[in-house]
């Protein structure tokens, strides 16, 4: 008799745990497919300015694939932890899209302000232009605002960003280090 009371002691407190473990694998699922697409994203705005693309150009998983961390499902597949894929093909100046059936599966745990600004409802709605995301079509003014915007405290003035933009060697004191990272200047 007081093996059957133990045994039900256990089994209602298993009822009480096991929907909230599985509810935590998949909100840890949805999470990982959130930090996905932001990698996804980096490396698509990497993507683009490395290869001078302007917005609306067009880039496949193998073109993003060099800036992702080599090993993951992600890199290996293409594919989000569920199986669905984020492809085939990106939009430059446009976020990656959470797959619909990734959403259909997680919705029970994921409503469509976790997935913003991923989610698919946001789909028709006309990208941010470049002037409004701070950026310029020219691929080397991009490069100096995204470097700028990583790296503020190295610029004194704005005639040393100025002087970057331009080409120029800025002198030593005012951010030296962040040209040579930023592309082709002259020693």
């Amino acid at each position: 008799m007081e093996i059957m009371i133990v045994v039900a002691i256990i089994a209602l407190l298993a009822s009480i745990a096991v929907p909230g473990f599985l509810r935590a694998r998949k909100r840890s699922q949805a999470t990982r497919i959130i930090n996905d697409l932001r990698l996804l994203d980096s490396s698509l705005d990497l993507y683009a300015l490395e290869n001078n693309k302007l917005s609306g150009a067009l880039a496949s998983f193998n073109d993003l694939k060099s800036y992702l961390k080599k090993g993951g499902i992600l890199y290996s597949t293409g594919n989000d932890v569920l199986g669905n894929q984020f492809g085939p093909t990106f939009t430059v100046d446009l976020l990656p899209r959470v797959p619909a059936t990734t959403r259909d599966a997680l919705s029970d745990v994921a409503n469509t302000a976790f997935w913003s600004p991923f989610n698919k409802e946001n789909c028709c709605n006309a990208a941010p232009s470049l002037a409004q995301r701070g950026l310029s079509d020219q691929p080397l003014l991009n490069r100096a605002l995204v470097f700028l915007a990583l790296d503020r405290k190295r610029f004194s003035d704005d005639a040393s960003l100025l002087a970057l933009v331009d080409g120029e060697r800025p002198d030593r004191r005012a951010g030296a280090g962040v040209a040579a990272g930023i592309g082709n200047f002259s020693a």
